[in-house]
């Protein structure tokens, strides 16, 4: 059986022995969330892209239940960042302290309300996770709608390891989708 030419052997691999197939990796991508200068956020070490569960509806026969997909329901994500020696003068602490001040013990109850510029929110109006390929080029970005920090974790310190610190935030979102990239 012939092959067409430059295609290499076809072994029922399909695209994978493509020469343009890309491969995603796992240490090529970026977080993003639009209301955060940059400046003052701490690097990302790590994070997840979406996972997505519909709860089950049910439809009881007579003699069997017939399931179907309900409502989705979007797990929250970790998002790892190295905590550098910036003190409070980053956005995490920034973000937080727009809802709840703990020095004062006081809580923004004017924070919370969803507008249309989400400047007066404590929800973010979104966060974006991408991939890359080898080039730096963006071949895959998520869209998370509505983050919030649901958990912010500064992380536990041991004299008798020499590790870097983390900043875990375990982030709740409304949804996610794939954003096109042209």
């Amino acid at each position: 059986m012939a092959t067409p030419s430059g295609s290499g052997i076809d072994m029922g691999l399909g695209k994978l022995n493509l020469p343009t197939t890309c491969f995603k990796r796992k240490y090529r991508w970026f977080v993003k969330f639009d209301e955060i200068n940059y400046t003052f956020i701490l690097p990302p070490n790590k994070t997840a892209r979406p996972t997505l569960t519909f709860k089950d509806m049910e439809a009881q026969h007579l003699n069997e239940t017939i399931y179907f997909p309900g409502k989705p329901d979007w797990k929250p994500i970790t998002l790892t960042l190295y905590d550098i020696q910036k003190g409070t003068d980053n956005a995490v602490w920034k973000k937080i302290l727009e809802l709840y001040d703990p020095k004062q013990g006081t809580y923004n109850t004017s924070v919370g309300i969803i507008t249309q510029d989400y400047e007066d929110g404590y929800k973010f109006k979104e966060m974006k996770v991408g991939m890359l390929d080898g080039c730096g080029n963006t071949i895959e970005v998520w869209v998370f709608e509505n983050p919030y920090f649901q958990e912010v974790n500064w992380g536990e310190l041991d004299m008798t390891v020499s590790d870097v610190v983390y900043v875990d935030i375990t982030i709740r979102y409304d949804r996610a989708y794939v954003q096109n990239e042209d």
